[in-house]
C-alpha cells in the first residue's frame, strides 16, 4: 500500500507540474520570449531551455513544446541539428491551430545541417513523441531517434504525422528520411519524398510502421551504387509490422539500374528475428533493368513472418523469403524482371505456405 501511494503521489506531482511551451521562427518579437504561451514564445529553435529538473518555463520531461511556424537554416549549433530534443518522455508537437498557428511546422535545413529532428542519447531518447511536423533539405537524418545506437533497450517512442522531402549528402550509412534504433517503435501517417539511401532505417523489436508513403530512396546516387531501400528493419527485428503503405521506386540509379528493395525485414539473415508482417501494402520497383539478384521488391529473412494481401510490381524478385515458417497468401505480383516468388533452397529448414497468390508476367 505505500508503494502504490508513493507511486499515485509521484504521477499525480508529474501531471502537476507539466507545462505546454512554445517556440517559433527567430527573428520575431513574442512578447516576453520565455516559452511561457504562443504570444510569449521563445525566438528560434536554439532559444529553447531544457532541463532534467521540473522547472517552470523550462521544458523538462513530461512538457509538450509547441513548434510554431517555419524554421529556415535554425540549428542549436552543438548537435548540428534543427531541433534537438534533450530530455525524455517529452511531447513535440507542430500543431499551433488552436493557438492561431499552423497546423503544421517545417523544418528546413537549406541543404547545410545535418538533423531535422534529433534525439542522441538512451536517456534523452525514452518515451519521446513527435509529431505534426515536415523537414525538409537536410544532408544525413530528418527525423533521428539516435538512441545512443542502443538497438536492444526499450527506446518508446512514438511519431505520428511526420513529413520528410529531399535528404541528399553524400553517400554512406546515410543520408535516411527516418532513422531509429531501440525497441518499441511506432510510427504512423509517415511520408518521406527522396533521400540518397533509404526512407527509413530501424534497428530493434516491437518496431511498427503503418499508414506510410514513401518515394524515390535511392535519389541521386552514383552508378553502380547499391543503395536506398524504402523500408529497412535490420539486426533486431522480432514483431516487425509494416502495413497499409505505398513505396516507389521507380527512379533510376546514375547507370540506369534499379537496386536495393521495396521493403526489407531482418538483414543479415543471421540477426534476422521472428513473427513479423507485411501486409496490405502497394509496391513498385521498374519492370526491367533492375539490378541481377539485388532487386527484391519484398525481401524477408525472420522465421514466421506473414506477407499477405500486397500488391507488388516490378523488382527482380517480386517476393525473396528466406526464413522458416512463413506464410505468403493473397498477394498479386505484376512483372517481376526475373522470378515473382523465390522460396530459396538455402532457407534453414520448416514450412513456408504459400497459398492464393496471383503472379502475372513473370518469367518464372
Amino acid at each position: 500500500m505505500t508503494r502504490l501511494l508513493a507511486l499515485l503521489a509521484c504521477l499525480v506531482w508529474g501531471q502537476a507540474w507539466a507545462e505546454t511551451l512554445y517556440v517559433r521562427p527567430s527573428g520575431g518579437s513574442y512578447g516576453t520570449e520565455n516559452g511561457t504561451s504562443y504570444a510569449n514564445a521563445w525566438d528560434g529553435l536554439s532559444s529553447v531551455v531544457w532541463n532534467a529538473a521540473v522547472t517552470a518555463g523550462q521544458v523538462d520531461p513530461g512538457d509538450t513544446l509547441k513548434v510554431c511556424g517555419t524554421f529556415t537554416g535554425e540549428s542549436d549549433g552543438a548537435s548540428n541539428a534543427s531541433l534537438f530534443v534533450e530530455q525524455p518522455s517529452v511531447i513535440v508537437d507542430a500543431d499551433c491551430s488552436s493557438d492561431g498557428g499552423e497546423s503544421t511546422a517545417t523544418l528546413n535545413g537549406s541543404s547545410t545541417i545535418l538533423y531535422g529532428v534529433l534525439c542522441s542519447t538512451a536517456a534523452q531518447c525514452q518515451g519521446q513523441t513527435w509529431k505534426n511536423i515536415k523537414v525538409i533539405n537536410f544532408v544525413d537524418v530528418g527525423f533521428y531517434t539516435r538512441n545512443g545506437l542502443d538497438d536492444a533497450d526499450s527506446v518508446g517512442f512514438t511519431g505520428t504525422n511526420l513529413t520528410c522531402n529531399d535528404i541528399i549528402g553524400a553517400e554512406g550509412d546515410t543520408p535516411w528520411c527516418f532513422g531509429g534504433w531501440g525497441a518499441d517503435a511506432t510510427l504512423t501517417y509517415a511520408y518521406s519524398y527522396r533521400s540518397t539511401d533509404d526512407s527509413l532505417h530501424w534497428q530493434g523489436n516491437n518496431f511498427t510502421l503503418d499508414h506510410w508513403h514513401f518515394q524515390f530512396p535511392g535519389y541521386n546516387i552514383a552508378a553502380g551504387s547499391q543503395i536506398g531501400d524504402c523500408v529497412q528493419v535490420i539486426t533486431k527485428t522480432d514483431n516487425a509490422t509494416i502495413t497499409n503503405g505505398i513505396c516507389d521506386k521507380r527512379n533510376a540509379n546514375a547507370d540506369g539500374d534499379a537496386s536495393k528493395q521495396a521493403i526489407i525485414i531482418g538483414d543479415p539473415c543471421s540477426a534476422a528475428g521472428t513473427d513479423g508482417e507485411i501486409s496490405d501494402n502497394v509496391v513498385y520497383l521498374p519492370a526491367t533493368g533492375n539490378t541481377t539478384f539485388q532487386s527484391k521488391t519484398i525481401y524477408n529473412c525472420g522465421d514466421n513472418v506473414k506477407i499477405r494481401r500486397n500488391f507488388i510490381y516490378g523488382g527482380y524478385y517480386g517476393i525473396f523469403a528466406f526464413g522458416q515458417n512463413q506464410t505468403i497468401e493473397s498477394n498479386i505480383l505484376v512483372e517481376q524482371e526475373f522470378r515473382g516468388i523465390e522460396i530459396p533452397t538455402t532457407t534453414p529448414g520448416g514450412t513456408t505456405n504459400v497459398w492464393n497468390n496471383v503472379v502475372d508476367g513473370s518469367p518464372i
